[in-house]
């Protein structure tokens, strides 16, 4: 199924009031960027939480996004001249550039629910590297655990937007199908004004679950060999406490 771009849209409106101020990934892709060097290509790049740091850290990004609304919030930051913005699909992405270093971060890639789109996706990005070029793949690690998801809607967290003032709430619910691999998530954004009025936004996506071998033979189909496998991104071996399945690869 392909990803719905007016989810992501409605999630791009809380975006950064709901992740913005995670930075537990960014020494991670900051070294990255420095081992390979520019140019740098980020699939997923959302409202640039990892691209702004790297632009900033003097690396030429490109950024891709399929979700318009992502990429106004991004704008709206006036990112660092070397950030350069791509609306488009992952699986259909056909740029001048040729990059040293792609990555898919914080679970972009599971958007991806098709495998003929994720197959086309991996390929694509083999084409946009260049020779001895590194992709890095970031993943939640391999787990059933999402299977448990009935659909019961929970409170995440309620806070503040400081670009308004107004208190927002976010409930979400998540049902797992073990058939598929996929789960299927409703995130809620319960707004209230000024006078004490609640406008909902609604938000509905699917991720893929990837099992390890799954994702390497995706990547040995796609033409890559992988180098390192890590578990966190404080490069420590995949293991059955991991939080992370990360895969370095390059271009076979």
């Amino acid at each position: 199924m392909p990803v719905d771009r007016t989810a992501l849209d409605t999630i791009a409106r809380f975006y950064d009031l709901d992740v913005g101020h995670l930075d537990h990934d960014q020494a991670f892709y900051l070294e990255m960027a420095r081992r390979c060097g520019s140019p740098i290509l980020e699939l997923g790049v959302g409202t640039g939480r990892l691209a702004i740091p790297l632009a900033r850290a003097g690396f030429r990004i490109t950024g891709v996004d399929l979700s318009p609304g992502m990429l106004a919030a991004l704008r709206a930051k006036a990112p660092p001249a070397d950030l350069e913005l791509v609306e488009a699909p992952f699986h259909r992405l056909r740029l001048r550039k040729r990059y040293r270093l792609a990555f898919f971060a914080f679970n972009s890639f599971m958007h991806l629910t098709d495998t003929d789109e994720q197959l086309a996706a991996l390929q694509a990005v083999k084409r946009h590297l260049r020779l001895g070029g590194v992709l890095v793949l970031d993943l939640p690690r391999p787990s059933r655990g999402y299977e448990g998801g009935v659909g019961e809607l929970l409170l995440e967290w309620v806070r503040t937007d400081p670009a308004t003032g107004r208190r927002v709430a976010k409930l979400v619910a998540a049902e797992g199908d073990a058939a598929s691999q996929q789960e299927h998530i409703t995130y809620l954004f319960d707004e209230v004004d000024e006078a004490g009025r609640v406008s909902r936004h609604i938000a509905q996506f699917s991720l893929y679950h990837c099992g390890r071998r799954e994702v390497e033979q995706l990547l040995a189909r796609a033409g890559f060999i992988i180098e390192q496998v890590y578990g966190s991104h404080d490069l420590e071996p995949l293991g059955p406490e991991s939080s992370r399945m990360i895969l370095v690869s390059r271009p076979a």
